[in-house]
């Protein structure tokens, strides 16, 4: 079984060139590549994969070389999202990719999901996974292989994490976990049933709750 990561570039980068696996500098990429890192232990260095969609360069593979820029689709209206994206293949080249992994789990903002212009060009052993805020839920296309997880402000609050920097969260508390307990069946359990990662992200929620309980207990006895 093979998984795919795909983030999106960040606002921090480094300021000359260098390979885009260590390019962005963002929390969010710190959190996915200390994720993808610890489930590579498990599952491989070929069982898992990062890629990152740029509105510079379109779509990025680790060692594809970048070099610095300033541009963002969250600055883009609609049809400069559409136009841009179009120009780079972001569309094409993530439906010829998607045809080599069997979970792809997405940790996309609104404006790099429209840059997909979902869905992909069909193929049905693919699962599609977004973390996506729930207002837009509508994004995701109705088909079976395609599936949407809530990853908003509310669980970003619950976990205290910064909002810009969640999804990135989940992958490492996954990479984490699943190095841990040399756990190999969690991925394929996520491919075939989705439900399995919310509720490995409710659990996360639990145990955030369980340690801030404690802290306040400390706190009391202390008084």
């Amino acid at each position: 079984m093979k998984t795919l990561i795909v983030t999106s570039c960040t606002a921090k980068k480094m300021n000359i060139p260098g390979y885009a696996g260590v390019f962005y500098q963002g929390l969010q990429h710190h959190y996915v590549s200390h994720g993808v890192r610890d489930m590579r232990d498990t599952y491989g260095m070929f069982g898992m994969g990062l890629y990152i969609i740029s509105a510079k360069y379109g779509l990025l593979k680790e060692l594809d070389m970048v070099s610095p820029y300033n541009v963002t689709f969250n600055s883009m209206s609609n049809e400069e999202i559409l136009s841009t994206a179009r120009e780079l293949q972001i569309h094409n080249d993530m439906s010829r990719e998607a045809q080599k992994w069997d979970l792809i789990i997405y940790l996309l903002g609104k404006q790099y999901v429209q840059a997909l212009e979902l869905p992909l060009t069909k193929n049905d052993h693919t699962t599609h996974i977004f973390l996506l805020g729930s207002m837009y839920k509508d994004m995701i296309p109705d088909q079976p292989n395609y599936h949407f997880i809530d990853a908003g402000s509310t669980l970003a609050k619950e976990l205290g994490v910064q909002n810009i920097a969640l999804k990135g969260y989940i992958i490492k508390r996954l990479g984490e976990h699943i190095k841990e307990a040399e756990n190999k069946v969690l991925l394929p359990a996520i491919m075939k049933n989705p439900e399995v990662l919310k509720l490995f992200i409710d659990a996360l929620v639990l145990n955030r709750q369980d340690q801030l309980a404690e802290e306040n207990d400390k706190q009391v006895t202390l008084i």
